[in-house]
């Protein structure tokens, strides 16, 4: 499941996968739930969890079509933030 991820499309086609929050790129990682290790994404900035998933596989296929079927929203080069701000 994905919460607080929005799309920005850049001016080189690529689509970039940003906290809705922060309008930064999200860090993946691993964690354990129930004794079984998950696949993270989560906000470095403001820690929001942005989704899990039980492999990279199944977090890879829900990042695509999420790119691909959602409404990418515009944001100007200046609006978007850095880890380093």
């Amino acid at each position: 499941m994905i919460d607080g991820l929005a799309g920005v499309r850049r001016e080189n086609g690529i689509v970039a996968l940003v906290c809705v929050n922060c309008k930064i790129l999200p860090s993946s990682g691993c964690g354990v739930k129930d004794g079984r290790v998950v696949q993270l994404l989560m906000c470095p900035r403001c820690a929001h969890l942005i989704g899990e998933w039980p492999t990279v596989e199944e977090r890879d296929a829900e990042l695509r079509a999420f790119a691909s079927s959602v409404p990418m929203t515009t944001y100007f080069e200046s609006d978007l933030g850095s880890i380093d701000d």
